[in-house]
């Protein structure tokens, strides 16, 4: 399903003059450092990361959308990176020619700018995906946690497009209408995004 959307996502992107890769074509698991790391190999401007969303609770349901963060906004996005990913040190490359004490301090002003790069993103993305009517996830818009899929000098975020642990919200994302749907929501927030900061 996750893919499907990703298939559809990367085509109507490139019909409107972007230039997008995925990180898979087939139904693969890739490690979540891969990832990130294949986006700062392709120099993204912009890195989305989907994924479909599963909760004790199958009443839960709606989309949710994370950025980075050392510190989870709130113990159910602790939860979800935790059995995700195991946190470790963000570590920034391409200052190698400075002394370490530079490094340190152009390493902390590079991943602020793209925190707010990525914040701006997500908030977006989840206006976007409200205008389309999307069900949203209980609680606040965009979430905070240490996910490791993020853990890049690229701006991005991770969108949980729903839940499978919910059998009304696994049917809808099994179907083209509601695929389409989430397509172009993530689609416009992509579009209204500022490349040029």
């Amino acid at each position: 399903m996750v893919l499907s959307v990703a298939k559809k996502l990367k085509k109507k992107l490139d019909a409107n003059g972007y230039k997008t890769y995925l990180t898979r074509s087939t139904d693969v698991y890739l490690k979540l450092g891969e990832r990130a790391e294949f986006a700062e190999k392709k120099h993204a401007d912009l890195f989305i990361s989907l994924h479909a969303n599963a909760n004790p609770s199958r009443d839960m349901k709606g989309f949710s959308i994370y950025t980075l963060s050392e510190k989870a906004s709130d113990e159910e996005a602790q939860k979800l990176a935790d059995s995700e990913n195991a946190a470790d040190k963000i570590d920034v490359d391409g200052f190698e020619q400075f002394s370490k004490d530079i490094r340190v301090a152009l390493s902390s002003l590079q991943q602020r700018a793209v925190a707010e790069l990525r914040e701006e993103y997500a908030n977006g993305c989840a206006k976007s995906m409200n205008r389309a009517s999307i069900v949203q996830q209980k609680g606040p818009s965009v979430r905070h946690a240490p996910f490791a899929v993020l853990r890049s000098t690229v701006p991005g975020a991770l969108i949980e497009l729903g839940h499978l642990s919910n059998k009304g919200e696994e049917k809808l994302l099994k179907s083209d209408a509601h695929q389409n749907k989430l397509v172009d929501a993530i689609a416009k927030s992509v579009n209204a995004y500022d490349f040029d900061v």
